[in-house]
């Protein structure tokens, strides 16, 4: 064997080599690039989703309100008819005033749910950005 053979069997030899690094590493790139679009993909749904629950988030928390402060005004009412002794018009507050604490109270139920599925949606977020972490190691 001469020179030249023992330098063209250490060229294909690195040749093997190189020809094995580069498909593992494009077997890694395709590994991050494949989590990666699934990241986007779910993150964006999840997103969505997380606005949307955001909003109802808000509008539950409105709803809420508006029953509170409207509580409050019947609370001051029946606070002058209780001075007044107006016992007819005390008991007609403590009638709205008690649907009204019982609608308060499906309201909040409400927000709590809202919040409860924001989380869980959040969770999700998270969840897809494992597979991501682990390709990028």
């Amino acid at each position: 064997m001469g020179k030249w053979d023992s330098i063209l069997e250490k060229i294909i030899a690195y040749s093997e080599e190189s020809k094995k690094t580069l498909g593992e590493e494009t077997a890694r790139y395709q590994q991050v690039l494949d989590a990666a679009n699934s990241f986007a993909s779910g993150h964006s749904k999840a997103a969505t989703k997380v606005a949307r629950l955001a909003l109802a988030v808000r509008d539950a928390t409105e709803s809420c309100a508006s029953v509170v402060a409207e509580l409050a005004v019947h609370e001051e009412e029946y606070e002058r008819a209780k001075k007044a002794k107006n016992k007819e018009r005390m008991k007609e507050l403590e009638a709205k005033m008690k649907a009204l604490e019982k609608t308060f109270e499906n309201r909040k139920g409400a927000v709590y749910t809202a919040v409860d599925d924001s989380n869980r949606a959040l969770e999700e977020i998270e969840k897809l950005a494992t597979p991501l972490k682990a390709a990028l190691g």
